[in-house]
C-alpha cells in the first residue's frame, strides 16, 4: 500500500521516459524544457490536463503542453534501446530517489570484423535522479508541498536540477538550470512563471537567449485559441500559433505552427473508449530533407498492461509492451526503421516505488 505523499509524488519522481533512439531527455536547450518536469512524461501531463478540464472544463492547458494527448503516444518516451533497470528507493516520505542503469547495444564503430562479441563494444549509462517535497510536515491524503526540488546527473556529466513553487491556486513558478555536459560554460538557466485563469492560462518565459510570452484562450466550451510571441538571441522575433477544437468529447483535433522549430502540425485523437485511443499527426518542416512526415498511432490499455504502436510515413514501425506488478514493471520495445534497414529492441525492468 502506498502512502498518501507518494501518491502524489510518484507520477514526478518515478517515470519511465527513455526512447529508442536518441537522448534520454529533452534537451535543456530547446525552449519548451522550461514547461516540462524533467522527471515527468507527456502521458503524466496529458492525465493532469484531463483532471483539469473535469475540474473546470473552460480552463485550457498551456502552449506547450496542449498537445501532450497527442505526443504522448507519437513521441514514443516510453521507448527502451538496449536494457534499462529502474530501481526506486524513498529516503522518507517526502525525499525520493531513483537509480537507472542503461545498456545500450553495441554502435558500429565498435563492431570488429565477426561482429560484436560478448562483452565487448556496449555502452552502458547511469543516471541518478531524487525528489524532495517541502512543507509537508503532518502528511495527509490532501497534502501538497509548498515547493519541490528534483535533481538529475549520469555519467557522461549531464547534471539538471529545478525548482517548482506554487504561490497560489492560480500562480507558480518553475526554474531550471543545468550543464549539458563536462563543460561548466555550456550552462543553460530556463524560468517559467505561470498564470491560469478561469478560461485562460498565461505563461512568462525566460531562458538562455530566449524570452517569450503565450496566451492560450477558451472559446466556449468546444474551441481554443492560444499564441506565443518570443525573441531569441535579442535579434530574432517569432510567433507561434495554436488551436484546438474538441467535438463530444472523443475526438480532438489539434493544429500548431512552432516558431522556434519552423514546424506546422496537424493532429487528430480520438478516443475510442476510456482504454483505447487513436491518434495521427502531421508535420511539415521546410527546413528539413523530407520536409513531411505523417504518424498513425494506437493506445490500449488493460488492467495491468498497456500497448502501444506507431507507423510513420518515413518507413518507421514501433510498439511497446507495458506489464504492471505489485512492485514491479516489465517493457518490451521494437523498433524498425525500413528506409534504413535498421531493427532495434529492448527490454526494462523497473523494482521498488516506481510510477
Amino acid at each position: 500500500m502506498e502512502s498518501s505523499p507518494f501518491k502524489w509524488l510518484k507520477s514526478t519522481v518515478f517515470p519511465s521516459r527513455v526512447r529508442c533512439e536518441g537522448l534520454l531527455e529533452e534537451d535543456m536547450d530547446n525552449p519548451q524544457y522550461s514547461k516540462m518536469n524533467p522527471m515527468q512524461s507527456f502521458d503524466e501531463i496529458e492525465q493532469e490536463d484531463v483532471m483539469r478540464t473535469r475540474v473546470s472544463p473552460l480552463k485550457p492547458p498551456s502552449f506547450d503542453s496542449f498537445m501532450n494527448g497527442v505526443k504522448s503516444i507519437t513521441k514514443k518516451f516510453d521507448h527502451i534501446k538496449g536494457f534499462k533497470f529502474e530501481l526506486g528507493v524513498p529516503i522518507s516520505h517526502v525525499f525520493h530517489t531513483l537509480h537507472v542503469w542503461n545498456i545500450l547495444p553495441p554502435s558500429k564503430s565498435n563492431l570488429g570484423p565477426a561482429g560484436a562479441t560478448l562483452g565487448q563494444g556496449s555502452q552502458g549509462q547511469y543516471t541518478f535522479m531524487c525528489n524532495y517535497a517541502g512543507g509537508i510536515s503532518n502528511p495527509t491524503p490532501m497534502s501538497a508541498p509548498s515547493f519541490i526540488l528534483t535533481g538529475r546527473t549520469d555519467n557522461q556529466g549531464k547534471l539538471e536540477a529545478s525548482i517548482i513553487k506554487p504561490f497560489n491556486d492560480r500562480t507558480s513558478l518553475r526554474v531550471n538550470f543545468g550543464f549539458l555536459n563536462e563543460d561548466t560554460s555550456a550552462a543553460q538557466v530556463h524560468a517559467d512563471l505561470d498564470y491560469a485563469g478561469d478560461d485562460y492560462a498565461a505563461t512568462v518565459k525566460f531562458g538562455t537567449q530566449v524570452l517569450s510570452f503565450s496566451l492560450m484562450q477558451s472559446i466556449g466550451r468546444r474551441l481554443i485559441l492560444g499564441f506565443e510571441t518570443a525573441c531569441i538571441q535579442k535579434k530574432i522575433f517569432a510567433m507561434g500559433y495554436a488551436g484546438i477544437y474538441r467535438h463530444n468529447r472523443k475526438h480532438s483535433f489539434y493544429a500548431h505552427w512552432n516558431a522556434m522549430q519552423q514546424q506546422m502540425t496537424l493532429a487528430y485523437l480520438q478516443k475510442v473508449n476510456p482504454s483505447a485511443q487513436l491518434v495521427s499527426e502531421f508535420n511539415y518542416t521546410p527546413a528539413e530533407k523530407e520536409s513531411t512526415n505523417f504518424v498513425l498511432g494506437f493506445r490500449q490499455r488493460f488492467e495491468n498492461t498497456e500497448v502501444l504502436s506507431t507507423i510513420s510515413s518515413k518507413g518507421k514501425l514501433s510498439s511497446l509492451i507495458h506489464i504492471v506488478g505489485g512492485f514491479y514493471h516489465l517493457k518490451l520495445c521494437a523498433n524498425a526503421n525500413y528506409k534504413k534497414d535498421s531493427y532495434k529492441f529492448g527490454y526494462g525492468i523497473s523494482l521498488g516505488q516506481v510510477n
